[in-house]
């Protein structure tokens, strides 16, 4: 089969098609063929050597979904062709940090296209853990292109304890992490404002059922203050402001 690997770490350039050897499956895995994938910023990063890869080729791409075509021994509640978003977010799922849903500090903890062969292939095992049943109504493009972001994102907004009828503010729609944060600040019934510099992306969010936007440029700070302020702000690109910053200006509660 094949796959789009690195053969070294100058950048997208270094992406070459290999031939590579089919993975089978082992005890509690699963084997997905690829219908979708999508190209990270990880990748990006991965591919510039931030973190290089321990080996070379290396298979990058953290975001795919497919069909399973293959079961390992001891795998209940899937069946071949089921369809699976692939969750890349890897680990132990049995120590402390896992039980306590904090992966990211298990010693284990890998992401797939960085620290273990990725999506940018035709066929892949994971832990049946990491299949997650694709929303038969969910395109197979944002299915191929769901995971990394919507984990990063739920990942905050769970740290925050957003609640119900609370307020959360977006920063930065246009971006991936930020618009699953919109979805999913939305799905849990909470009152979504978003910025973004283009009124176009306001729009969007707005139809999605943000209740208004503001421009990124401008002095979001006072406007989200006269609409009664924000318990929760979710800005992913860390962006230094001062009205966020110095408590005078500052219009979170």
């Amino acid at each position: 089969m094949k796959a789009w690997q690195l053969n070294d770490t100058k950048g997208i350039e270094s992406f070459e098609l290999n031939d590579v050897d089919e993975p089978e499956p082992g005890p509690g895995e699963v084997r997905v063929k690829i219908s979708h994938s999508a190209l990270n910023h990880l990748d990006l990063w991965v591919s510039r050597g931030l973190p290089a890869p321990k080996h070379l080729p290396h298979t990058t791409g953290a975001d795919g979904a497919g069909r399973v075509d293959a079961i390992g021994e001891g795998v209940a509640g899937f069946e071949i062709g089921d369809e699976v978003i692939i969750d890349p977010s890897i680990s132990c799922g049995q120590c402390a940090n896992c039980r306590n849903d904090d992966i990211v500090y298990c010693d284990s903890f890998q992401i797939l296209g960085e620290h273990r062969p990725g999506t940018f292939t035709e066929k892949i095992v994971i832990p049946t853990i990491n299949a997650v049943r694709k929303p038969e109504a969910m395109p197979w493009e944002v299915a191929g292109s769901f995971g990394l972001a919507t984990a990063t994102a739920l990942r905050m907004l769970e740290r925050t304890g957003l609640k119900p009828g609370q307020t959360l503010l977006v920063v930065g729609v246009g971006g991936g992490v930020s618009a699953a944060a919109m979805h999913l600040g939305i799905a849990m019934r909470a009152r979504v404002y978003v910025t973004s510099r283009s009124p176009g992306k306001i729009d969007w969010a707005v139809e999605q059922g943000a209740v208004a936007g503001f421009d990124s440029g401008g002095d979001f700070g006072s406007e989200m203050t006269a609409e009664g302020g924000a318990d929760v702000v979710v800005d992913n690109a860390d962006v230094a402001r001062p009205a966020l910053r110095r408590p005078s200006l500052s219009p979170w509660r």
